[in-house]
């Protein structure tokens, strides 16, 4: 049996972006988990065959609508507060990408990028003897273009 490829944790990379005509991208440091997480709500309609009433009826599902998030934790790096919180405290949506290496096609586009834009919310937390963590919480606004590309 051939043992897979796997991506690995340091491969990912979360940039947040200003709303710039051309947006500026600033990776965060001291990321610890990363995750993106797809959703959809969906109908369901149950349509009777027309020949064969009496068969059973197949139910066909439509999709209603699509999200998508990305969660984000790691350590509180003051550097990226004053970014993260006008993100936070912003009502308009902001850029947002996710980078992974090694997750895409392969040749000369071998790694994958999430974008779009998104609402940021984010909570600070420390314990005695510890350093102060954070999570962010993003929120999609609208779609994710999912491309294979080359970054460097």
């Amino acid at each position: 049996m051939a043992t897979p490829n796997t991506m690995k944790f340091g491969a990912g990379a979360f940039y947040l972006g200003t709303n710039d005509t051309t947006p500026v991208y600033t990776k965060l440091c001291g990321v610890t988990s990363w995750g993106i997480s797809f959703s959809k709500e969906t109908a369901d309609s149950s349509v009777p065959d027309c020949d064969s009433p009496d068969l059973p009826i197949w139910n066909q599902t439509d999709v209603t609508a699509q999200g998508w998030s990305i969660s984000i934790e790691g350590f509180a790096v003051p550097e990226a507060q004053t970014m993260i919180e006008a993100a936070t405290l912003s009502t308009v949506s902001i850029p947002v990408r996710l980078y992974i290496a090694d997750a895409g096609s392969g040749g000369a586009t071998p790694d994958k990028l999430f974008s779009g834009k998104a609402h940021i919310r984010h909570e600070i937390s420390a314990e005695l003897k510890s350093r102060a963590t954070i999570k962010l919480e993003v929120t999609g606004d609208g779609p994710c273009s999912v491309t294979s590309v080359a970054m460097p």
